[in-house]
Order: structure tokens, then C-alpha cells, then sequence
């Protein structure tokens, strides 16, 4: 387990990740781990700098089909993607007002 003052050294040289509104029970990994999503889930925080694979199976699917997006990671970097249930995918916030009240 990561030490709590190691990670507050770290987070300037990392990149945060927020994932809006998962639905529950929706399995989400970065690279080559994977997590069963819960109700307090927000995103990933600590990614390295580099490329990432940010990748999802829904559980109405029977977590059958894997999708996902590409992120680059840079340090001090804050990533917003939101889920949109029309389209099964998360998409890019760019409503500059919800991204103010989701970072604030």
C-alpha cells in the first residue's frame, strides 16, 4: 500500500482521471488492470505520464465486449470524461461550467 505522504509527493507529477456518472456494476481498468465499479467510484489518480488504454464492459452486457479510449498522461494533467447512456461511451466535458463545479 502506498504510503500517504508518498502520494502527496507524487500527485504533482501525475496525471488525475474522472470518470462521471459510471453506472454500478460496470467493470473499468486502466492498461492491464480492472475494477468492478461501486457507488463511490470517481476515476484513476497517480497515472504516470505516458499513454494509457482506459477500457469498460458493461454488466447488461454480461461484461462481454471491451471498449475503451486513449489517454496521454502529463504531469499535473486533469482529465474529465463523462458517461453518456445514449451513445455507451464516455465522452469529453466541455461544459466549462460543470467542469469548474466537478474540479472545484
Amino acid at each position: 500500500m502506498l504510503d500517504p505522504n508518498e502520494a502527496l509527493r507524487m500527485y504533482p507529477k501525475t496525471t488525475i482521471l474522472l470518470l462521471l456518472d459510471c453506472p454500478q456494476g460496470m467493470k473499468i481498468g486502466l492498461d492491464n488492470m480492472a475494477w468492478d465499479v461501486g457507488t463511490k467510484f470517481k476515476g484513476f489518480k497517480l497515472i504516470p505520464s505516458g499513454a494509457h488504454y482506459v477500457h469498460h464492459t458493461l454488466l447488461d452486457e454480461k461484461h462481454m465486449f471491451r471498449t475503451g479510449f486513449f489517454i496521454f498522461a502529463e504531469e499535473g494533467k486533469v482529465i474529465v470524461r463523462e458517461w453518456n447512456p445514449d451513445l455507451d461511451c464516455f465522452i469529453e466535458v466541455f461544459d466549462r461550467e460543470k467542469l469548474e463545479r466537478t474540479l472545484s
